[in-house]
């Protein structure tokens, strides 16, 4: 069943040029961002058309008038959810966590409350 599974995009950024142009997409990167909580993301943001909702509508929209397929662009993971718990250790071990990526009382708060919903997950 689909609502028993997690999906990551990976975006292609690169090779892309000439596409993201036509979508008038932007990308914007600091390497020295003032804010403390931005820069242990070490994150790429995304600007895009104010008519889309989100990127992967405005993906979605440009291939279907393109006819090209959205993997160029986005690569999607799927998980079943009881892999979560796995995959989530694994990015632990990499130090990749909400308390990494939000050095405050938030990023603990998410850490947390995430360990405590996985091992319900995984108990059941």
């Amino acid at each position: 069943m689909l609502e028993d599974r997690l999906a990551i995009f990976a975006l292609r950024r690169y090779g892309c040029d000439d596409d993201w142009k036509k979508m008038k997409v932007k990308f914007i990167e600091d390497d020295a961002p003032a804010n403390k909580r931005i820069r242990p993301q070490l994150g790429l943001f995304t600007l895009t058309p104010h008519k889309y909702a989100s990127l992967e509508a405005c993906i979605g929209s440009y291939c279907r008038i393109a006819k090209v397929p959205i993997e160029k662009f986005l690569t999607k993971f799927t998980l079943p959810y009881n892999a979560a718990f796995g995959a989530l250790a694994d990015l632990e071990l990499m130090d990749i966590t909400a308390r990494r990526i939000y050095a405050d009382i938030d990023g603990i708060s998410r850490s947390a409350a995430l360990r405590v919903r996985l091992a319900a997950l995984h108990e059941s």
